[in-house]
């Protein structure tokens, strides 16, 4: 998990993406009983299974299934998976899986990025010592005046990422901060998720220990990712109202936290 220190219009939209894909952790010892690679050993994989299941599922049955064609079943992915993971040395590594239309399947494992950290399941219980920058975007999101497409793009995780990227570069230059920042995507009031990861915060001088994530919703839409559905599931986090003022409250005030997670970290 991360955690941030307290420092887009619809053209050009494509109408379907050129496909979907999801990112999870993969980390291997020296020793040779790793082989061969099993389910339990990438964390979350269900959730990865489940997310790219209804992905595929929403735009075959918006586009059709002459432009999808059948969706690759769990065990194909899982084979294709485990004989890429089986030829890579002992290491952490990030791994995406990209489902294309007709079913084609891409595999790509790359090293993990230094700054990831172990991977968790929990919150860490205080504060880390280095933490990443949040910027808010300079620009609102236009949920309500997007089309069907764009909004699209925000609840599935897809190769088509113009609208995070756009973010990214926007909150850039706010910044003189030459590290890796947390870009905020917000609706004129209510925060939504990162440009990468899925958020929560802990308020300060809260009465509940609970973290509090966005409520995803067609006037709140952005990625409910496969972090966010475990510690949802777990009682971890729960949906409430985040929204801009409660982050520059957790940035100004003591004792307030705000993390970012995802499948990789």
């Amino acid at each position: 998990m991360i955690e941030p220190s307290s420092s887009s219009s619809s053209q050009g939209i494509k109408k379907t993406p050129e496909a979907i894909f999801t990112t999870l952790r993969y980390t291997s010892s020296s020793s040779s009983a790793n082989l061969p690679v099993k389910k339990e050993s990438l964390p979350l994989l269900d959730l990865h299974f489940e997310r790219l299941r209804e992905a595929f599922d929403h735009f075959s049955d918006r586009h059709g299934k002459e432009r999808w064609g059948d969706r690759p079943g769990e065990d194909r992915i899982w084979e294709e998976l485990k004989e890429v993971l089986e030829q890579t040395q002992p290491g952490d590594y990030r791994v995406r899986i990209v489902i294309h239309p007709h079913g084609k399947i891409e595999i790509h494992c790359v090293p993990a990025p230094k700054d990831a950290g172990p991977f968790t399941l929990l919150p860490s219980p205080t504060r880390p010592d280095k933490r990443r920058p949040m910027i808010l975007d300079p620009q609102d999101t236009p949920a309500n005046h997007e089309s069907a497409e764009a909004t699209d793009l925000r609840l599935y995780k897809t190769v088509n990422r113009d609208i995070y990227d756009k973010a990214y570069e926007r909150g850039q230059t706010n910044t003189t901060d030459t590290s890796h920042n947390e870009v905020l995507l917000h609706t004129p009031t209510e925060i939504l998720e990162t440009t990468t990861s899925n958020i929560a915060i802990l308020l300060p001088n809260s009465r509940s220990p609970k973290w509090i994530t966005p409520v995803l919703s067609k006037d709140t839409p952005f990625l409910n990712g496969v972090m966010r559905r475990y510690l949802l599931s777990q009682g971890v986090i729960e949906e409430g109202e985040v929204n801009i003022d409660m982050i520059r409250k957790v940035r100004d005030e003591e004792g307030g936290r705000i993390i970012g997670f995802n499948g990789l970290r």
